[in-house]
């Protein structure tokens, strides 16, 4: 039962990164946003809210129990997800949004604390990790299918108001099933000033990211987002060396293969974010497959996510996390290889087909992995920070994904040509991450002990 509500909350979550999508185009005729980049607010707002608070969700799930702050998430994302589905203007289906980050943000991060505390390390949390990846990792593509099916049956409204009774059910079934209320404090206090600082850096940051590619945004808004993002963090740097109570207690990167893991998530998921733009862009321009035939396309990797997981939560036991980690991201680099081919042609059987769905299965493989290996060693008291701390590590390598590895494409001559830099760039990517990560997997970065 406690399984079933944590990957429910998760597959919803996740869904809602990417059920919106094929409802933009019917949302601006009746809410009239004006402009394209007015528009894309709707999804980037709740990654951005959902980015930049899951620091500050994981450190308020460590000092008032994982239990009711999951509870306190869930309520907020489905009361926010109503206020979408009920919005009359676009500032409110905006504001809704944001909430909505926030609400998500909070559910992710102490569901992730739930799961490692009410599972003892070794088999038993191996396995409900697999199964908790599998589901969010299917989530993704799945999310674009039930959008098109709603948007397409009973109109934009819907891909939102689906969670109401959707949240209802998870909240009860919270209530029900999870036994964990105890608070194994360390600090009993929020840096408040010091959690505000860090969210509006990491906020500010993940959307001069976005600004990298955006032709429309002023010439200004980059340098100035980016100005803005580095005076937050060095407040925030300034305010964490003054506390008691730090938001980002030091003794959590201490402990070993921890921050190895962190840098393997972060390249994961730049790599599948580059991945999944390009192979969306070559299915629509190059292959000129509709939205939902898309969606559909990607089916096959949302299947291999699901097999990757669960064969990871089975193996991590006997193998230990890091040799599944490294053979996961292996599978991850030839399904870049075997699509970095669309540069001499090609159509969905090849390359798109065999080199996705090598990336689902490597994807599955690799993200339960890391989350054991991000994890396993973390005490009772800071799974929420260590599980906040995961989850921003890898919404920055979406971002950054995005990004960088989108400009490199931009440089090549031709869109086919592009497709393949990127590609290539990815495998490359995960290539020095993990000549980098694999070596410090057991080793401790900077000072130990139970300080902050």
């Amino acid at each position: 039962m406690l399984l079933v509500v944590l990957c429910g909350a998760q597959f919803m979550l996740v869904v809602d990164t990417t059920i919106v999508a094929l409802a933009l185009p019917l949302i601006d005729e009746q809410l009239g946003f004006g402009s394209p980049a007015s528009l894309q607010l709707v999804v980037s707002l709740y990654a951005l809210t959902l980015g930049g608070s899951l620091i500050v969700a994981g450190r308020a799930a460590d000092l008032a129990g994982p239990k009711p702050a999951f509870i306190a998430g869930l309520v907020l994302f489905t009361v926010a997800s109503v206020g979408c589905g009920l919005a009359l203007e676009p500032w409110h289906l905006l504001t809704a949004r944001a909430v909505q980050g926030v609400g998500a943000a909070l559910t992710a991060a102490a569901g992730l604390t739930v799961l490692t505390r009410s599972y003892p390390a070794g088999r038993a949390r191996h396995r409900a990790l697999g199964a908790w990846g599998a589901v969010g990792g299917a989530a993704g593509a799945a999310g674009l299918v039930i959008g098109g099916v709603l948007t397409q049956a009973l109109g934009w409204r819907s891909t939102f108001l689906i969670n109401l009774p959707i949240g209802v059910i998870i909240v009860a079934g919270a209530v029900a099933a999870i036994s964990i209320d105890q608070r194994d404090r360390v600090d009993r206090k929020l840096n408040a000033t010091g959690a505000l600082a860090l969210t509006a850096a990491i906020g500010l940051l993940i959307f001069g990211l976005g600004l990298i590619n955006d032709r429309a945004a002023p010439p200004a808004a980059l340098p100035v987002t980016l100005a803005a993002a580095v005076a937050a963090a060095v407040i925030f740097a300034a305010l964490e060396r003054r506390t008691s109570s730090p938001v980002l207690p030091s003794r959590i990167f201490a402990l070993p293969g921890v921050v190895a893991s962190y840098l393997l998530a972060f390249t994961l998921n730049a790599v599948i974010a580059a991945t999944l733009f390009f192979t969306t862009l070559f299915m629509q321009q190059l292959l000129r497959l509709g939205p939902l035939a898309t969606g559909v396309g990607f089916l096959p990797n949302s299947v291999l996510v699901m097999v990757g997981a669960f064969l990871a939560g089975r193996l991590a036991t006997r193998l230990g996390a890091w040799p599944i980690l490294g053979a996961g991201s292996g599978v991850i680099m030839v399904g870049a290889l075997v699509l970095a081919t669309v540069r001499w042609g090609g159509d969905y059987l090849f390359p798109v087909l065999p080199g996705f769905a090598l990336i689902g299965l490597g994807l599955g493989l690799a993200f339960t992995a890391v989350t054991i290996a991000a994890t396993e060693r973390v005490p009772a008291a800071d799974q929420g920070t260590a599980s906040g701390i995961l989850n921003t590590v890898q919404q920055l390598g979406f971002a950054i994904g995005i990004a960088l590895i989108v400009t490199t494409a931009q440089l090549a001559s031709d869109p086919a040509t592009g497709f393949s830099v990127g590609y290539l760039t990815c495998a490359a990517a995960l290539i020095i991450a993990l000549a980098v990560g694999l070596p410090l997997s057991g080793k401790t970065v900077g000072r130990g002990g139970t300080g902050p």
